[in-house]
């Protein structure tokens, strides 16, 4: 039961964040997403520190798609751990921390609706 004393601050959160506009205020033209470059300027390669190590290439951490849920119960989560809470359509749900610090983004879909969830 501790499980849920952690899960409903993220899962109210969640459900007020969610609570906003569904159509943006404003939409960006092509021109103002693009960095202000003159005509036939190429972007320059901005080089990272020398004692940078690259531990992965980009787009190397998997995404987690269509994962499988089990109840609170069920779930072999340690008290003391975090969770990420979100509430589609009424229906609460937990991502394990721990597993999403190995993958950062979980695809999913609750009650046809399709959204990310990113660490």
């Amino acid at each position: 039961m501790t499980f849920f004393k952690y899960l409903w601050p993220l899962v109210v959160c969640a459900a007020l964040l969610g609570c906003g506009p569904s159509k943006p205020k404003y939409t960006f033209t092509k021109e103002e997403r693009q960095p202000a470059q003159a005509a036939g300027e190429k972007r320059k390669r901005v080089e990272p520190p020398e004692d940078f190590e690259q531990m992965l290439a980009r787009g190397q951490i998997p995404a987690i798609d269509a994962p499988k849920y089990v109840s609170a119960s069920e779930a072999e989560i340690p008290d003391e751990d975090f969770v990420l809470g979100v509430l589609v359509e009424g229906q609460p749900i937990a991502y394990s921390l721990n597993l999403m610090n190995n993958h950062e983004v979980v695809n999913d879909c609750v009650a046809d609706k399709n959204f990310a969830v990113v660490w």
